[in-house]
């Protein structure tokens, strides 16, 4: 399709959400009700996403695969938060990575992952639904609290950058830490604002009161206290108030007993893990504590962590833009109390979290609603600077601006380069991606041969043991398991298996009790020795600098091992493995003993011993004009067919 590294159906996901997102432009300038231009620009923001969510089929490293895990177990019991379905070894309460009961955050956003996985089954899939639903919903009450507070078009345009912002994107993907506990907080914290900006109409204003309640209570269930925040916003506004003392009370009266209404949710679920579980409850409070007066995990920064932070979230431009904004929002507001209600509480915030010892770049997220909405009053100001006398010429203009700017902010470049095998020559990340692959492969591999039995798998790399326990209904241990775990494991009519990785010691490789296990990567399927026979009788050769040409005569013999991970391995009878160079042209050179990423050829069978040889980076085979040496280029209409002519070694 495009000439891009993501999956077809993908690249229809990023079509299909572009075409939305124009079409909503294009609605809302050239349509008088803009009611069909937010459902085409919600419809944009939840296709959009659902493309982000689907480019790592694996769940992502640190917080992701805790709150998936922890996720899956709460499918089965909404009030049992646990991290391990059966703690068979000795665990430290105290330790989030590796303890029995996880109230190491508060339960909601959990709990919708959790509806999820009841729902859809244990995938990453599942797991990110929720901040995209989240995240879609933002985007319409960002456009409402524009629209009650500014302007529409302020509102409309804010809400359109919010939804394309590239940060939030790697958040909703689980590669960042705290990433759905950080999207899902703060899109009920705009919630709350945006309840409150109807209540501010005064027309059914209890449905109101009992809103704001009801999404700052979701806040706080997700993360904390800050999810409190449009109290702040509300006090603040009050504190401006002219009004008479009858009117005076009733307002007062109203955010008190909105207040009231909102503890009674995260209240309840504190004292019911207090009472639960007691000692886990007891020690997360007080960690949480710890967050203010000492670094924690190793989060850290200076006093100026978080304005820089807004260079990494919005851009490098973004501080010139936001302080821009804010003087424009002064101008477009329609109520100037609520301006100082904004600014104030972004002060607070910005205040606080910089004296807060534990510092991470989502902690001001709940204020960047501000931010977003004085973007769309710079482009209000742009709208009404345009001098051109013909209105749909300046409205055609302005539409093209958006357009551009959407297109700009998106970075999909950028998205693509850490989420697929576009960066070549990042062996890091390719690894890490492969890693990720072919464990989720090996546990699929495990669910089919260990069925519904009860195992424990030893030995997971770092901390796979976690991404295991979420793939399959085994529970997994990174330690190599001592005689007494052994049995102690035995005796609680457990099966063991073994990671196995070539350093076993030898009770354990003797004992035939325990299932040995290789990962996908390592598991030979087949291996052969064969010439390789190209169309019009010619053979792949061997030059004496390991490059491959075609020869009339006779070929070179290489040894080929197909692995379960579905990659092959391409070597000469001397050891060395074939591998894509990109840094000399794309040439497929022999000159490796060690099987690394850009040595992982994927083989496609066409049936009758022929086959199609790609490169790891979905480029395919070319023989160059001139017939020497292979290259490597994407999207080739023929193909490199090879027939396997058996060879003994």
């Amino acid at each position: 399709m495009l000439d891009s590294y993501f999956l077809p159906y993908q690249q229809i996901l990023i079509v299909c959400s572009f075409l939305f997102y124009f079409i909503s432009i294009f609605l809302f300038e050239f349509n008088r009700k803009q009611t069909f231009a937010l459902l085409f620009l919600l419809l944009g923001t939840f296709i959009f996403k659902i493309f982000v969510i689907s480019v790592d089929e694996y769940i992502n490293l640190w917080d992701e695969q805790y709150h998936a895990l922890v996720a899956k177990n709460l499918s089965k019991n909404f009030f049992f938060p646990k991290l391990y379905t059966d703690p068979i070894l000795h665990y430290d309460y105290r330790s989030w990575t590796s303890n029995y009961i996880w109230v190491h955050k508060q339960p909601f956003f959990l709990m919708q992952m959790a509806i999820c996985i009841k729902l859809l089954g244990s995938s990453a899939f599942a797991v990110r639904l929720p901040s995209v639903l989240c995240i879609t919903f933002a985007t319409f009450c960002i456009y409402k609290i524009g629209e009650n507070t500014l302007t529409k078009r302020i509102g409309f345009i804010g809400a359109l950058l919010f939804s394309m912002n590239s940060f939030f994107n790697v958040l909703i993907v689980g590669a960042l830490p705290t990433d759905h506990n950080d999207i899902i907080f703060m899109c009920y914290i705009i919630a709350s604002v945006w309840a409150y900006t109807e209540y501010q109409k005064k027309e059914r204003v209890f449905k109101w009161m009992l809103l704001i309640a009801l999404f700052s209570s979701f806040a706080v269930l997700t993360k904390w206290l800050p999810g409190y925040l449009v109290f702040g916003i509300w006090f603040v506004y009050l504190l401006q108030q002219k009004n008479t003392f009858k009117k005076y009370r009733e307002d007062w009266l109203n955010i008190f007993k909105t207040f009231c209404l909102a503890i009674i949710l995260p209240l309840v679920w504190q004292i019911y893990i207090y009472i639960r579980f007691p000692l886990e409850a007891a020690y997360e409070h007080s960690f949480n504590v710890k967050h203010i007066i000492e670094p924690l995990d190793g989060h850290k920064g200076d006093s100026f962590f978080y304005m820089d932070g807004i260079e990494t979230v919005i851009g490098y431009l973004a501080p010139f833009f936001i302080l821009f904004g804010i003087i424009l929002l002064n101008k477009f507001i329609k109520d100037k109390k609520m301006f100082i209600s904004y600014i104030s509480i972004l002060v607070i915030v910005y205040v606080f979290f910089t004296n807060v010892a534990t510092k991470m770049l989502g902690f001001p997220f709940i204020v960047f609603f501000v931010f977003f909405l004085g973007f769309g009053a710079i482009a209000e100001q742009l709208y009404n600077y345009l001098k051109i006398h013909s209105h749909s010429i300046k409205k055609t203009f302005f539409v093209g601006l958006i357009i551009y700017a959407v297109i700009s902010i998106c970075n999909l470049e950028e998205f693509q380069k850490n989420h697929t095998v576009w960066q070549k020559k990042d062996f890091g990340l390719h690894n890490f991606r492969n890693h990720n692959i072919d464990w989720l492969y090996t546990c699929k591999e495990m669910s089919k041969q260990f069925k519904e039995e009860k195992y424990v798998v030893f030995n997971c790399d770092d901390i796979d043991f976690v991404k295991l326990m979420f793939y399959t209904d085994y529970i997994g241990y990174q330690k190599i398991p001592n005689r007494f775990e052994i049995n102690l494991a035995k005796v609680k009519k457990y099966k063991i298996a073994i990671i196995d990785d070539g350093k076993l010691p030898s009770d354990i490789l003797k004992d035939t009790s325990i299932v040995k296990v290789k990962g996908v990567q390592d598991r030979i399927v087949w291996i052969d020795t064969v010439e390789m026979k190209v169309d019009k009788n010619k053979y792949l050769k061997l030059s004496d600098d390991g490059k491959m040409f075609l020869n009339d005569k006779n070929g070179s013999k290489f040894i080929v091992t197909k692995f379960a991970n579905h990659t092959t391995q391409l070597k000469d009878l001397n050891g060395k493995i074939a591998s894509a160079h990109e840094d000399i042209g794309g040439v497929i050179v022999f000159d490796s003993y060690l099987f690394q990423v850009n040595e992982r050829m994927i083989l496609d069978s066409l049936g009758q011993n022929k086959y199609v040889i790609t490169t790891p980076f979905k480029e395919d085979l070319i023989i160059p004009e001139n017939g020497i040496y292979f290259h490597t280029k994407r999207h080739q209409k023929k193909k490199l067919i090879v027939e396997f002519v058996k060879s003994e070694r």
